[in-house]
């Protein structure tokens, strides 16, 4: 009996481990393929923040900014000076000698206004770099959306040719029972072969443009190379209800736009590199302080040093900072007033195509998949010949393939209003 127990409590102990332990998958096993990531367009948006290489090398420059900020709010420009010096004193026509020594300690200081404007430099540096990061995010946020868009639309238009396929596929089947019967000629049967041939050729090339657009939405998320995705949602994108009011909507989001931050910062920066060079042009001054003993005396120095600033007046350097200042703000205009412009022919171009995307398509497919149904079974019973059956099946593959083409064009113009409204960023993604 004891033999029992022990030999049950074994089996429960091994039964126990089995299910607690990790199951070992195909992804564990040595040289097998890994798992698939699948990724809706929420999901890739959001791996595309946390490791996309764009963005690091965006908050690497960053770092680099708040370095240089850092450097130029010390409280001087340049560290004090120690100076040490000893001599032997020997009179040519005495036996006396003695030896004498001296301490300084210097320290430079700015004309006045040049440390605020040095700091107003860099923090200003700093401001467009965190700007140009947030834009460098809407942009790549767009550029992984629209991937997974084509993506997804390439998904769908190879399921539509693949069903179109095997219906060919079908109606050779049926061509060949009726050539065989008698019922039908050779050239139907031919016409036939050539309809499932041009179909699998549609729809082997429609399976290399949806691997296509994955490749390169796994290039853009920096996945590694031998990764497989499987892209999963709708074909739409969740345009936020503050855009669909009206154009003006958008334009206001679009102020605050990562371009023209970044701009408006690079202005700042020119205006504080002209009081920099303004600053050039008024005298520096030193100050030191000493003791030394000279000829056996104990002296203490206090010094002043005076810049005069003759020849490096800062002329220059004040005209070179004021033209690229005045440069910087036309740019900053030019670029507001391009960005209305793009904003509004955005918000236009998703109106015209969201209205005609609310058209009743859906119930356009269901009759033309009705039709196909119906006439597949005439041609099964021999009252409809097989180019009638084609072209039923053309016109609802044409009508499949453009109602896919419309869902594109939609989600792209929201997608696109979205970007350029500057709404497509960390933490405002709809």
């Amino acid at each position: 009996m004891f033999r029992s127990f022990r030999l049950a409590a074994a089996l429960f102990v091994v039964s126990c481990a089995v299910l607690l332990s990790p199951t070992l998958t195909a992804q564990d096993a040595p040289g097998a393929p890994p798992q698939p990531l699948t990724l809706d367009l929420q999901g890739a948006l959001q791996l595309a923040r946390q490791q996309a290489p764009a963005l690091e090398a965006r908050r690497l420059r960053l770092e680099e900014a708040r370095g240089l900020l850092d450097e130029a709010s010390l409280p001087f420009a340049s560290d004090p000076e120690l100076e040490l010096g000893a001599g032997r004193r020997h009179a040519p026509d005495s036996h006396d000698r003695s030896t004498d020594w001296s301490i300084a300690l210097r320290q430079q200081l700015e004309p006045a206004g040049r440390r605020d404007a040095r700091i107003g430099a860099a923090a200003s540096e700093v401001e467009a770099e965190r700007a140009a990061g947030g834009d460098a995010l809407r942009t790549l946020l767009e550029g992984v959306a629209e991937r997974h868009l084509r993506a997804r639309h390439a998904h769908e238009r190879r399921l539509v040719l693949e069903e179109s396929r095997d219906l060919a596929q079908a109606a050779l089947d049926v061509a060949r029972r009726r050539a065989a019967a008698g019922d039908a000629g050779a050239m139907e049967e031919q016409l036939a072969v050539v309809g499932v041939a041009h179909a699998a050729g549609e729809a082997a090339r429609a399976q290399a443009d949806e691997a296509l657009d994955v490749a390169e939405l796994a290039m853009v998320l920096g996945l590694p190379p031998d990764s497989r995705l499987e892209l999963t949602g709708p074909l739409a994108w969740p345009l936020p209800e503050a855009l669909r009011g009206s154009p003006e909507d958008a334009l206001g989001a679009a102020s605050s736009r990562g371009d023209l931050a970044e701009l408006a910062a690079h202005v700042a920066q020119a205006e504080a590199e002209v009081d920099l060079a303004e600053a050039e042009g008024r005298p520096g001054f030193g100050v030191s302080v000493g003791y030394e003993r000279d000829d056996g005396d104990r002296v203490a120095t206090l010094g002043l040093d005076v810049g005069l600033p003759l020849f490096g007046r800062g002329g220059g350097l004040r005209a070179s900072a004021a033209a690229r200042a005045s440069r910087l703000r036309g740019e900053l205009a030019a670029l507001r007033n391009a960005v209305q412009q793009d904003v509004r022919g955005a918000w236009e171009a998703w109106r015209l195509l969201d209205a005609a995307g609310a058209a009743p398509n859906a119930d356009v497919a269901v009759a033309l998949a009705e039709a196909e149904r119906l006439a597949r079974r005439r041609f099964e019973a021999g009252d409809l010949g097989l180019l009638d059956l084609l072209d039923v099946r053309r016109e609802l593959r044409t009508a499949q393939l453009a109602r896919l083409d419309r869902l594109l064009d939609v989600a792209l113009a929201g997608l696109q209003l979205s970007a350029r409204s500057g709404l497509l960023t960390e933490g405002r993604v709809p």
